[in-house]
């Protein structure tokens, strides 16, 4: 079996070109467009999810120095709700 020499291969490009086409850049481009739209309802979403349970524990500690026998029916109350959301 013959061996080629490494730099007998046909290169896509020619040596001379540098840079990338515009068609090579529209692509790129669209591929980062389609991934960032998808990236940032879940990124939104998420923020979101994180904003309420840091409301939602506040509320179960302000709960819990006004009234007492309050925090533990609130934590029921929280567990459902968590169990719900999931």
């Amino acid at each position: 079996m013959r061996q080629c020499p490494s730099n007998s291969y046909l290169p896509l490009r020619r040596r001379n070109q540098r840079g990338l086409t515009l068609v090579e850049l529209i692509v790129a481009f669209t591929i980062m467009l389609i991934l960032t739209t998808m990236a940032v309802p879940m990124a939104r979403s998420r923020v979101r999810r994180e904003r309420e349970r840091e409301l939602r524990y506040a509320l179960r500690e302000i709960t819990a120095k006004m009234h007492p026998r309050l925090s533990v029916m609130a934590e029921t109350i929280n567990g459902i709700a968590a169990a719900c959301e999931d």
